[in-house]
């Protein structure tokens, strides 16, 4: 199954001022479902460890139409970036291990992904993400 890095791009204003990108990941776990998180930023003084925000953790029959909504939706602001083989399975420290089987521009390592349990509330459940990312910061 494969993992997939995701942009939205944001605006403000009449002018349509460049903001930045929200980063977005499509990532495959076991048992035939997909997280979908949102990166919300690094963890301070921990290089390639970064906070996301679960958007939806879906069956991968669901992928699909999640990605078409996602474009019928936000238009040409959602922009799907990077697509890579990759295969999941349980890590060591709990949670799950991304193995890639081809390295990417902007998901250059393996990755490990995991519930952070201390910053999880009844609203949203936080992930930790460990790995080495680049992100795009221009406007496709």
């Amino acid at each position: 199954m494969p993992i997939y890095y995701c942009i939205l791009e944001n605006y403000k204003g009449k002018k349509k001022v460049f903001l930045g990108n929200t980063h977005l990941y499509l990532i495959p776990i076991p048992e035939g479902r997909y997280l979908y998180l949102g990166m919300l930023g690094n963890f301070v003084g921990s290089d390639n460890c970064y906070s996301c925000r679960l958007i939806v953790n879906m069956e991968e029959a669901l992928l699909a139409s999640v990605i078409a909504g996602e474009g019928e939706e936000l238009g040409k602001r959602f922009q799907i970036i990077e697509i890579l083989n990759c295969q999941s399975g349980p890590a060591e420290e709990g949670g799950y291990f991304i193995e890639l089987l081809e390295k990417g521009k902007y998901i250059q390592s393996d990755l490990i992904v995991r519930l952070n349990d201390k910053h999880k509330n009844k609203l949203q459940n936080m992930y930790i993400m460990a790995g080495q990312l680049s992100f795009l910061s221009e406007p496709v």
